[in-house]
């Protein structure tokens, strides 16, 4: 078993490459592999689909007790809430990824806090 795991743990984390990968298709963050950015309202929305639909994936195939505890969906906003965004204006949509990876990286270092105690 790894140090630190838990599910709650898994999801924060795979919340937080979601986050992440949206601010690098909006050429916010930089990598070492050339990556295609996304310049249409068509490309924001087809991509930020695709990226919280395997955060999605991940999050339901963790091994929760009795479901995705609500502290989850309360960092940021919900997958449905992503879909629901003016993705003309892309500007926006990279000042709530770099806002929420911010909230979830707090609470995943919170998180990491309270189980080494």
């Amino acid at each position: 078993m790894k140090e630190y795991w838990s599910p709650l743990y898994a999801a924060y984390q795979a919340q937080l490459q979601a986050l992440l990968r949206i601010q690098q298709h909006r050429g916010v963050v930089p990598l070492r592999r050339p990556i295609i950015p996304w310049t249409t309202p068509l490309e924001h929305y087809a991509g930020i689909a695709a990226i919280f639909a395997e955060w999605v994936y991940v999050v339901e195939h963790l091994a929760w007790d009795k479901g995705p505890p609500d502290a989850l969906w309360a960092c940021s906003f919900s997958p449905e809430e992503w879909r629901t965004q003016d993705f003309s204006n892309g500007h926006s949509l990279v000042q709530a990824a770099a806002r929420y990876f911010g909230i979830v990286q707090n609470a995943l270092n919170c998180r990491k806090r309270k189980e080494q105690r």
